[in-house]
């Protein structure tokens, strides 16, 4: 965070995301250059490029969501490893391990869990079960043991 703006050229910024948004290769729930100059300034925070920001950084509900695989990756960069133990259709159960935890810790996601949470009435757990699990087990198992490093993006 050491390398961030002291101050933002907000004219030049927005001009910048406009930009992108006209391009028409930003996901389609980015629609205006304010929400996407929004989630590319959160992303700096991360250390993230603009691209990087508009690929794995989305609106969700009224407030801006790290997809489970930047929050893997920004895990990864801080050191941080991870081991699949199981991913399939029917559950995901990853191991993350890191210097600065005391042991090994193992996050499980399956189908009583969706079950459970209601999920299993959502089309993209039908259609893509094993992604829709592997997402779960690494943002559960990231909240687990602590690590927030997209918290509040």
């Amino acid at each position: 965070m050491d390398n961030l703006p002291s101050t933002i050229n907000w004219e030049s910024e927005l001009r910048g995301a406009s930009m992108l948004v006209k391009s028409g290769l930003v996901p389609k729930d980015i629609r205006t250059a304010e929400s996407a100059l929004f989630i590319i300034m959160a992303g700096r925070d991360l250390g993230l490029s603009p691209v990087q920001s508009l690929r794995s950084i989305r609106p969700i509900q009224g407030k801006i969501e790290a997809s489970a695989d930047l929050q893997l990756g920004l895990y990864h960069r801080q050191g941080g490893k991870s081991r699949w133990l199981k991913l399939d259709a029917t559950g995901a159960e990853l191991e993350l391990s890191a210097i600065w935890l005391t042991a090994p810790h193992v996050s499980k996601f399956g189908v009583e869990d969706a079950k459970r949470a209601e999920l299993m009435s959502n089309a993209n757990y039908r259609k893509y079960p094993q992604a829709m699990f592997r997402s779960r087990a690494i943002t559960q198992g990231l909240k687990d043991i602590g690590f927030l490093a997209g918290a509040g993006v």
